[in-house]
């Protein structure tokens, strides 16, 4: 009984069984039921949900005559019509908003460096004119082979082209080998340390006999991660932590070679030019090659990581003294997506800004390993190149403790929630769905209310699924609580009722969707889930967006404001709350990842969790070890949120041109000292824009007034002028009976090819004043208690004289961009970013040759041409080629249809 109690409370099922039999307590009958009765029913089944079994059962039941009519009607015919409504034809799209979610390596993970390096290279072997130059041959197309591990992830988007099969643990050796005498393709194969241990040095052994020719790039993270970090031979400590020998990979391949040339090249990945080379070099030669590629899991690393900054936060009495992130400026950032197509990094995330869509660094997810800055890109315009100037690395110097912007909120006088669900019946069962990505917390909630559940009294049963936990792929967690005594029973006196881990279809009384995505995903007729009904299901909903792979790729995006929408449509319309409180968190508590804690504040406050206040702040007290106060303060935000929807206000950001004529006037003002002549001629420009194009749409003067702006800090208020004029050229020929669309094309279209982000104007805006007054925000810098910011720019800055280019690879520093955003006069030397200042031109002269009258709507389309283009020099170049192209094409077919 004492290992069934708990096992009870640590896994929510008792084992071994308890015993059956009890004393009777003094208000029992001799015939009253046994403390714990045997419960009847088809055994429990992970993964067959009792919803399936009522599917094929209920008709097999109603069908059979020998059943009595009452018994083959009523609840069966209601719970059929449930199931028939919950489960619609699974080819039935619910929403496309509904995307897939794919997993992908951990963030700072060592194999990222590696594939990332190997989706250029692989570009690079196929393509001829590269290998005619570089290596005299013709091109190479790689054949690649893994099997179980990390590494497994190659098989996802984008690294797909990196994995073309799979197979069991080692076995991606066997296959190269098995394949080798039937092509002549050069073979790469994929394994980790713990396969090699496992099996895979019996392959490289077997294709070293055969003189096959082979590349096995061996990932060595010290760890068997996949599966929960593991030791092995190669390791330091055993099972059970005592120090053991260890063996080493390299030498084990080294002493495998024999006679034969075997091939053995041990470096680290994290060295992007010297891996790429070596990998270059060892793939093109003949016979068996190797390749370890040497750099720790980044989970062990980060966690020991996290292990020092904790140390030194009690050393100096609850803060870090410098803490150093990666961060991407989005106002340089041209949203090429050339470092999520390459890493796929769940550290990046996707954000709206005014100039369209934008890639950020996710400060909770984000570890600062460098990968997404490290990528480089190849075309036929340069190779190696590094794509963007965007990142920098942002260090944040403390000398005191971090003060948080809370208001006076009285979390000590929250008053006690009104059950929804009552309870106290026997028999009684409350469900609960969670519904999260790996890292957001849904573990954690599911032994919280494990352990509320126990010590209420409940019986509690759970089922989870946390395979790709950490790997940004879907986690859910499914818990029921049931009473088996009432409230009125007597200690001893109970009855098990039939209860499951899996929530049969439309029984959840909480949807709790700490990821909005996954939370659709729960209610959606395609998926095993379909777990609510308008009639009893409330949900709580995080409306935060964590991007989904094919997000950051630009291939899939969702909106989760019509998820939302999609959600409540099949949830109790008065029971329910949608609110982005990872942002929350994040500004008011340092990280996104109180929020699974703040949701069950605001679902316990507003009634959806049947137990008492006692009950869950022991659960969080006795689940969570670090961070208590911030965790229990995060519970008692989530409960004033409930009571309070406007309890922690955003900052207010300007929505009008109005608003935003007043805001940027005032940072005019306060960072030159010509700044108060600057404004003036700025509220000039605006006032005398809109005042000449006083039809235009609420949203396009704002983007006009941001965009003088920008033209003006650019070059001046002259430039600025220019601009105006050419868009006031096309509002003078469009109509609002197209809502001036023309018009809005041309404002983002003349911008676009009009500030072009050369030298000076990117050192301005990576140190701009409004640039730096949102990463004060992001990163929490209090200027007051003494928090002091210090850039490292990863930029790349170009020279041309004349056919002559100079390129410096170099991290500057604020003081170096300073001077260099004042040299507007390197404009006027000859040959100065000459691509894009004949595009530009090229643009221009495109208004005299649209036609808006007689072809309005392929002259939207051209002045939306600009739209596509986008990166830097090398990545830009092409893009602007294919744009030309097309749009000349598109006018040659017009003249031609028009003779």
């Amino acid at each position: 009984d004492q290992a069934a109690a708990l096992s009870a409370r640590l896994f929510g099922k008792a084992f071994p069984a308890p015993r059956a039999a009890c004393s009777q307590s003094p208000d029992c009958s001799a015939n009253g039921p046994q403390a714990r009765a045997t419960v009847p029913g088809i055994p429990e089944a992970r993964g067959l949900n009792p919803s399936l079994l009522a599917q094929l059962l209920i008709p097999l039941i109603r069908g059979t005559g020998d059943i009595p009519a009452e018994l083959r009607d009523g609840r069966l015919r209601a719970e059929m019509d449930l199931l028939r409504r919950l489960s619609r034809p699974r080819l039935e799209v619910i929403s496309p908003n509904i995307v897939p979610r794919t997993p992908t390596f951990c963030p700072g993970c060592p194999h990222r460096d590696s594939s990332s390096t190997l989706l250029e290279l692989r570009r690079n072997l196929k393509d001829p004119q590269y290998m005619r130059r570089v290596h005299n041959r013709g091109p190479v197309d790689l054949v690649a082979h893994g099997d179980t591990g990390c590494y497994t992830m190659l098989m996802f988007p984008p690294t797909e082209q990196l994995m073309h099969n799979y197979s069991g643990m080692g076995l991606g050796g066997g296959t190269g080998s098995g394949i080798d005498p039937f092509i002549t393709n050069k073979q790469i194969v994929f394994m980790g340390d713990g396969t090699f241990f496992h099996s895979g040095q019996i392959a490289i052994s077997n294709a070293i006999k055969a003189n096959q020719d082979i590349t096995f790039i061996i990932l060595e993270n010290k760890t068997t991660a996949m599966t929960g970090h593991q030791e092995h031979p190669g390791t330091e400590l055993d099972v059970l932590g005592n120090r053991s020998y260890i063996q080493d990979i390299e030498s084990i391949v080294r002493a495998m070679a024999g006679t034969s040339p075997l091939t053995v090249e041990k470096l680290s990945p994290a060295n992007r030019e010297k891996y790429r080379a070596t990998l270059e070099r060892t793939i093109l030669r003949d016979g068996v090659k190797v390749i370890i590629a040497d750099k720790e899991c980044g989970i062990t690393y980060y966690r020991r990581q996290a292990r020092e900054e904790r140390r030194l936060a009690r050393e100096h009495g609850g803060f870090v003294p410098r803490k150093t992130y990666m961060n991407i400026t989005p106002e340089v950032c041209e949203n090429c997506l050339e470092c999520t197509g390459a890493t796929a990094c769940p550290g990046l995330t996707v954000i709206d800004t005014d100039y369209g869509r934008k890639i950020d660094t996710d400060l909770t997810w984000c570890v600062n390993d460098g990968a997404c800055e490290r990528v480089r890109v190849s075309n036929e315009y340069g190779t190696s190149v590094k794509p963007c100037p965007s990142f920098e690395q942002v260090t944040v110097i403390r000398s005191r403790r971090k003060r948080y912007s809370l208001p006076k909120m009285d979390l000590d006088k929250l008053p006690d929630p009104v059950p929804v669900h009552e309870m106290g019946r026997p028999g009684s069962t409350w469900r609960v769905h969670m519904a999260g990505v790996g890292g957001m917390g849904i573990g954690v909630v599911a032994a919280i209310l494990v352990r509320a559940g126990h010590k209420q009294g409940y019986r509690v049963v759970f089922s989870d699924k946390k395979g790709l936990a950490i790997r940004n792929g879907g986690v859910y967690s499914q818990i029921a609580w049931v009473n088996d005594r009432g409230d009125d029973a007597s200690p001893g006196c109970e009855q098990l009722y039939p209860i499951t881990g899996l929530i049969p279809h439309g029984r959840a009384d909480l949807l709790l969707g700490v990821d909005i995505l996954e939370a659709a995903r729960a209610i959606d007729p395609r998926e095993q889930f379909r777990v609510a009904t308008p009639e009893r299901t409330a949900a709580v909903l995080n409306l935060h967006k964590q991007p989904t792979v094919a997000t950051l790729l630009g291939r899939q995006d969702f909106d989760p404001e019509k998820l939302r929408d999609e959600i409540l449509q099949h949830c109790h319309p008065d029971r329910s709350y949608a609110k982005n409180l990872s942002e929350l968190c994040e500004q008011r508590l340092g990280s996104k990842q109180f929020v699974n804690i703040m949701m069950l504040g605001v679902a316990y406050q507003l009634g959806l969790i049947p137990v008492s206040a006692s009950a869950i702040g022991w659960a969080i007290r006795d689940t969570i070890r670090r961070d208590q106060r911030k965790n229990i303060k995060a519970f008692n935000i989530g409960r004033k949120l409930a009571l309070e929807p406007r309890a922690l206000p955003k900052k207010p950001e300007p929505l009008t041109w109005q608003q935003l004529l007043t805001n940027k006037s005032r940072v005019l003002r306060k960072t030159s000292w010509t700044g108060k002549l600057a404004a003036e001629r700025f509220e000039k420009l605006v006032t005398a824009a809109i005042r000449n194009m006083p039809d235009l749409p609420e949203r396009s003067k704002y983007d006009l007034a941001l965009r003088i702006y920008d033209l003006m800090q650019y070059e001046d208020h002259h430039f600025a002028r220019r601009y105006i004029e050419l868009v006031r050229k096309v509002y003078q020929s469009d109509s609002g009976l197209r809502h001036f669309a023309a018009t809005h094309a041309a404002i983002w279209g003349l911008a676009k090819v009009m500030l072009i982000k050369d030298e000076p104007y990117v050192a301005y805006l990576l140190t701009r004043y409004e640039k730096k007054q949102r990463d004060i925000a992001k990163y929490g810098v209090d200027e007051a208690n003494g928090d002091r910011i210090v850039y490292r720019h990863h930029t790349r800055p170009e020279f041309s004289f004349g056919k002559r280019r100079i390129r410096f690879n170099i991290t500057t520093t604020d003081w170096m961009l300073k001077i260099v955003r004042r040299m507007k006069w390197w404009r006027r030397l000859p040959g100065w970013h000459a691509r894009e200042v004949a595009f530009r031109d090229w643009y221009i002269r495109l208004l005299d040759r649209i036609d808006l009258q007689n072809d309005y709507d392929r002259a939207v389309r051209i002045l939306r041409s600009a739209d596509e283009v986008c990166g830097y020099r090398e990545v830009r170049y092409p893009k602007m080629d294919r744009v030309r192209a097309a749009v000349e094409a598109e006018l040659g077919s017009l003249g031609r249809r028009s003779s």
